[in-house]
């Protein structure tokens, strides 16, 4: 029972993760067979439309990211049918039958950096790499050097489906023709790993006597100012050291002054780049007085005595745990993290009863809660250095097939492996999953965020971090300056991508 309750939760969220904006039924659950999903769904939006294909053995190399936590997006070395590696099953499964279905043979070498690998062979005149996959952020600066095909234009390629994510859609289409040279999707397990969430601690907030936040969440009235309020005289020195703050103290929050400050924007609707009736990129000077509220309702956190700030980059890293073991502790009240820190320390989380929610909105006046995902989520795209339609054709016909088939079978099994089902204990934490991937939203300033700079070198999103988290009471005036320079960036920006001719 528990399993099925797995995975029909599963198809529910991945359902309204991947539409997004689109107000749409949720299917339900999805089997291999494209004729039985349009039988059990009656949507096409969830089936791909590739007809019968014969490439005659042809090679179809995918450079992808040797980094964990989405080395098993596309890579996977056999199927071992085993319960510890049900993902790395589902992918190889999922690459065999796109190369008997398409008779391709896959290519899929890793490299740390497969866009800078990709764009030497570009300059060097060699067409090594057909497809191309990287974070959003990094992937974005390739758009910018003509390095990637404009995806609309391929016949097989249908990005309005479901199982291609929207919200990101809209982020990366570009100009009044649309143009889009980056997708994400069902094929990025990295758009679910990389997700803010709040955890917390519904024990310690039983013996405090606080309401749980499920109730909180689903009153609407998690708000900025509500954490801050819960929080405030809630630090006890119960470390290891006494009269000195360490981590194994009892905090009201764990969280960090870099990565983990950038789910404020969106999670309170701020968008501070946005586009125009023209598609074009624009500075939105209309949120001005809206980020200096949100500067001050974040700072009234980060500064509150019992908040625990991991400082630097170093401790507030995606890619270690510093965060999550500490709220394992289980002496504080909640923390700021990423699906996949949970899914990776689940272990250490196992002793006490613990809830997430999503991120606090900005007020009660917000009407919707909103989640962002942090630009390490991969993005793909084609090479440019690929001239033939038939090779086109091909790579088109791939990519849409393990979008499709990628929603079909792998986020299914990442769901019922990778997260514990510590999550599907209660019904509670089952909503809140569903409401959290409901609300996934995306902002060109996180996306996109190192293809404009700021005074100093710095992203939109990297200038925010220490405004947000620091004293500063210049958030009005710094937006003020930024004004010119952005919107001379993003002129530059939208000239270019109008005028490629791909």
């Amino acid at each position: 029972m528990k399993k099925l309750l797995c995975m029909l939760l599963a198809t529910l969220m991945l359902s309204s993760l991947l539409v997004a904006c689109a107000n749409v039924s949720n299917p339900e659950q999805q089997t291999k067979d494209p004729a039985q999903q349009e039988e059990q769904t009656g949507d096409l939006n969830y089936i791909d439309e590739v007809p019968e294909m014969d490439f005659g053995g042809e090679e179809v190399v995918i450079l992808s990211r040797d980094k964990y936590g989405v080395i098993d997006e596309f890579y996977a070395e056999s199927n071992t049918d085993t319960q510890s590696d049900v993902v790395g099953s589902a992918v190889y499964n999922r690459n065999m039958s796109i190369e008997n279905r398409l008779n391709v043979t896959l290519n899929l070498p890793l490299d740390l950096e497969p866009v800078a690998k990709h764009s030497t062979s570009v300059k060097s005149g060699s067409n090594d790499y057909d497809i191309v996959t990287d974070s959003t952020y990094i992937a974005i600066q390739a758009v910018l050097k003509g390095e990637f095909l404009n995806l609309r234009d391929n016949q097989y390629i249908d990005l309005d489906k479901y199982y291609w994510t929207q919200g990101y859609n809209d982020i990366v289409s570009f100009g009044p023709n649309n143009k889009q040279y980056l997708a994400s999707g069902a094929l990025a397990l990295s758009m679910f790993r990389y997700m803010f969430v709040t955890v917390y601690n519904r024990e310690v907030f039983e013996d405090i006597g606080e309401t749980d936040l499920y109730e909180v969440v689903n009153n609407g009235e998690w708000t900025l100012d509500y954490q801050n309020q819960i929080i405030a005289d809630k630090y006890l020195d119960v470390g290891e050291t006494p009269n000195k703050v360490d981590e194994k103290d009892r905090f009201g929050l764990i969280t960090g002054n870099t990565v983990s400050v950038d789910p404020y924007c969106v999670a309170a609707n701020v968008q501070l780049v946005s586009k125009d009736t023209n598609g074009e990129w624009y500075y939105n000077t209309d949120m001005m007085d809206r980020t200096v509220e949100l500067c001050e309702k974040v700072q009234a956190l980060y500064n509150n005595p019992a908040t625990y700030v991991y400082i630097g980059a170093t401790y507030d890293d995606t890619g270690k745990t510093d965060i999550v073991k500490a709220f394992a502790n289980g002496v504080s009240m909640m923390a700021t993290v990423q699906v996949f820190a949970l899914e990776t320390n689940v272990g250490d989380l196992a002793e006490f009863d613990y809830g997430i929610a999503p991120m606090p909105k900005f007020d009660e006046h917000q009407e919707n809660y909103a989640t962002y995902v942090q630009d390490q989520v991969t993005a793909v795209g084609i090479s440019s250095a690929i001239s033939d339609e038939q090779t086109m054709d091909m790579l088109g016909a791939v990519l849409e097939c393990m979008a499709s088939e990628s929603y079909a079978t792998v986020v299914d099994a990442y769901y019922s492996k990778a997260l514990s089902y510590q999550y599907l204990q209660n019904p509670e934490s089952k909503e809140m999953l569903d409401l959290i991937y409901n609300s996934l939203t995306f902002d060109f300033s996180g996306a996109c965020s190192n293809i404009i700079m700021n005074n100093g070198g710095q992203s939109l999103r990297d200038a925010l971090r220490p405004l947000f988290s620091g004293k500063s009471t210049k958030m009005g005036s710094t937006l003020s300056k930024w004004e010119r320079s952005t919107n001379k960036a993003l002129e530059k920006v939208n000239n270019y991508l109008n005028e490629l001719d791909y």
